[in-house]
């Protein structure tokens, strides 16, 4: 599958963009859990986590075309993720996203409850290995 400028020589287009968006449910539970703890830890604003930020798939499908994307196809791609832990699991996401510097400003005692927050919440998810739950991605791909 060919990423961002790169084209297989049967491909006749200008530009080629691989673009994902997830699908919140049943599959995403340990990140709208996280999501909502940084609602009410951190703000409002803070538990839109940029993954989900672009709505559900038929939705950016609709703006992939609207700016004039075509051939477009839409696949699913589906995982099992497991960490260590609930905490490694939110300190992994939080730091790989713009939310870090946002975090890295807020009074120790927000962040522990907010860890702790999570941690109660995704007990269902763990098992003798740690933290698992499925991943559910919608991946858009399109020519300009």
């Amino acid at each position: 599958m060919p990423g961002h400028g790169q084209h297989s020589p049967k491909e006749q287009c200008v530009e080629s963009y691989d673009l994902s968006a997830r699908q919140e449910g049943r599959s995403h539970e340990a990140v709208r859990v996280l999501g909502q703890a940084l609602a009410r830890h951190i703000s409002p604003e803070a538990g839109k986590l940029p993954p989900f930020a672009l709505g559900d798939a038929p939705g950016l499908a609709a703006e992939v075309a609207t700016a004039g994307f075509a051939g477009m196809t839409v696949q699913t791609a589906s995982r099992l993720l497991r960490y260590d832990s609930p905490e490694e699991f939110a300190r992994t996401y939080l730091i790989s996203t713009p939310l870090a510097d946002l975090l890295a400003q807020v009074e120790e005692t927000r962040r522990t409850a907010l860890l702790a927050d999570v941690s109660a919440a995704l007990q269902p998810y763990i098992d003798g290995s740690g933290l698992a739950f499925p991943s559910e991605s919608q991946i858009i791909i399109a020519r300009k």
